[in-house]
């Protein structure tokens, strides 16, 4: 069902905007729209993205359209949906072409606007309001493509050639105004247009994000927002340093951020100071900001922009965000040596960081994230398991500050999935790829107990993250079935830990508190895996 909870209104620096017309909490729903004005399947998710629904699947469960045999269904019901409302006057085009020329994701979103259109060689009044930053984009490399999709989308739709106008103002619209669909676990599925949605402004300290279930698009508040405040979510990784945030939103949406994160600061450790107000995970429901000024403060010991650790830091960061910018442009193309060797040269900022408990900073997490997915890439869940615990406890909180952040919630059911990988195996035989960490420090951790912990933590946090009746949610009900059925064949440790979740209290507190802290001891190995693991171990 359709929610708005939300004013058109304008700004004065930053022209139309959204606003809420209700109070809000974190985690509710301000804007839900079942059916946005346009979803389509990026054409590298085609054959694992239904293009109706837009859930992922094997591509097995997915079935060719007979006629064209380039968009897939996940049942009979989703091709029918498509099929009367747009792909029975796209599907000939798609045939005509082949299946092995697949026109391009932007391209093909064109097609199917032109195809609905109803206002001849005029804009349609619905998205012709919207931003189209069109002098900005004919100055960029972009443009002579922006022309030959829009020729070709004349072409194929066979449209009058006095159309080329409306077909090159859409391009522009969708190349500032689309949002990327991500299935649940943020992998790509494909784009959505939709003029309402555009219409929310941006801030890198945002209050909103956008999440889709599916085809379904949904803006859900971070924070507490009042009635009549203006909504913002952020078009690109807020957690960036200043630098990387102007040079992303300038060259992709065309403007120069001035919000109140980017006048306030522009050095990293002030951001921290800025926006690091979270507690490292709990279990307690969300604290207050005013609760953990001090602890953030902690991790700003410099008094002045001239002093030399300041000058270092500031040098020793540019130094990685180029390292890391290089690495991600060319990590497919790299041998799994070459990347972590690659990854290993960003090390010399982390003795530094680390001295000053400024962990936070990006690109350090990013650069984490990078051995992260390498390691998982080596099937190595160990290493990959300690390097997540690290980025829960230590990095999370304090950039994403919300307990219901989408990113946040999405690491945390990670983590049950590494806990799950880990306890299929033998510890011992695990300890033994990693000797330079205590031998106990991995095989004296209850990883099954562990595993129902985290799903316990993501099972609450989920409704408000993403949505109770999501994709996500029904996978994280079917772990916790799981899991609890484990737990039964191992005794009452199941029941003692779905009591003290339910309650607060109880023998099964004892035992949260004591995983928890190995678990976080565990994560602290990251930097000697980081240095020392050798997959050969």
């Amino acid at each position: 069902m359709d929610v708005n909870h939300t004013i058109i209104i304008k700004d004065a620096e930053l022209g139309t905007g959204l606003a809420t017309s209700v109070d809000l909490e974190s985690g509710d729903v301000i804007l839900r729209i079942t059916n946005p004005f346009l979803t389509i399947v990026e054409n590298a998710t085609l054959d694992r993205v239904c293009s109706q629904c837009l859930f992922g699947y094997e591509a097995e469960e997915l079935k060719k359209c007979t006629g064209c045999k380039i968009v897939r269904y996940c049942s009979k019901k989703c091709q029918e949906i498509s099929w009367k409302s747009i792909h029975k006057k796209e599907c000939t085009i798609f045939k005509g072409r082949g299946a092995d020329k697949i026109i391009p994701t932007t391209t093909r979103a064109v097609i199917q606007t032109l195809l609905r259109h109803q206002y001849g060689a005029s804009l349609d009044p619905i998205w012709a309001a919207l931003v189209s930053q069109r002098e900005s984009q004919e100055k960029q490399p972009v443009w002579e493509s922006i022309i030959l999709q829009a020729q070709s989308s004349i072409m194929w739709t066979q449209k009058p050639r006095e159309w080329i106008n409306v077909a090159i103002e859409l391009l522009c619209r969708v190349n500032m105004n689309a949002f990327r669909v991500t299935l649940f676990d943020n992998a790509l599925a494909g784009l959505c247009f939709d003029p309402l949605l555009a219409r929310v402004n941006h801030s890198c300290d945002p209050n909103a994000a956008v999440i889709f279930n599916g085809r379904h698009a949904s803006l859900r508040a971070l924070l507490p927002i009042k009635q009549g405040s203006q909504i913002f979510i952020s078009y690109i990784d807020p957690t960036s340093q200043y630098s990387v945030r102007q040079e992303q939103l300038k060259r992709a949406y065309c403007f120069d951020c001035k919000c109140p994160k980017c006048r306030y600061d522009e050095r990293a450790w002030k951001e921290r100071k800025y926006q690091g107000f979270a507690t490292a995970p709990n279990f307690s429901p969300e604290d207050p900001r005013d609760r953990v000024f001090n602890r953030v403060e902690s991790k700003c010991r410099f008094e002045n922009e001239a002093s030399p650790p300041y000058r270092l830091i500031e040098q020793r960061l540019q130094d990685t965000q180029g390292l890391l910018t290089d690495y991600q442009a060319r990590k497919n193309n790299l041998s799994m040596e070459s990347r972590i060797q690659v990854l290993k040269k960003a090390q010399g900022i982390w003795a530094l960081l680390r001295k000053y408990n400024m962990h936070c900073i990006q690109p350090y997490p990013s650069v984490l994230e990078e051995f992260y997915l390498a390691y998982l890439d080596m099937n190595a869940y160990l290493p990959a398991l300690i390097v997540n615990l690290f980025l829960c406890f230590q990095c999370d909180p304090y950039l994403y500050v919300s307990h219901y952040h989408p990113t946040r919630v999405l690491r945390l059911f990670t983590l049950s999935r590494l806990l799950k990988a880990v306890a299929a195996e033998d510890p011992a035989l695990l300890a033994t790829s990693l000797p330079f960490i205590p031998e106990d420090t991995i095989t004296k951790i209850d990883y099954v107990s562990a595993v129902q912990i985290v799903l316990m933590l993501v099972g609450e946090r989920v409704p408000k993250s993403h949505g109770q009746e999501t994709r996500f949610m029904e996978v994280v009900r079917q772990d916790i079935g799981e899991i609890e059925g484990v737990q039964r064949m191992r005794g009452a440790v199941g029941e003692v830990l779905g009591m003290w979740f339910k309650e607060g209290k109880g023998e099964g507190k004892e035992l949260v508190d004591k995983i928890w802290k190995e678990l976080e001891a565990l994560g602290e190995w990251v930097f000697g895996v980081i240095a020392d693991y050798n997959k050969e171990n």
